[in-house]
């Protein structure tokens, strides 16, 4: 399978905008993989 680790500004404006309008979200676990270094900011 894929994981989902990190993503640039661009995406993260993208996804801020998405989930500013969304209703309800549910996401099982952590998103991204924060406890590596290079992927603690997205």
């Amino acid at each position: 399978g894929w994981m989902g680790l990190d993503c640039g500004p661009e995406s993260s404006k993208a996804y801020a905008e998405a989930v500013g309008r969304a209703k309800q979200i549910v996401w099982n676990g952590p998103v991204g993989v924060f406890e590596w270094e290079n992927f603690a900011n997205g």
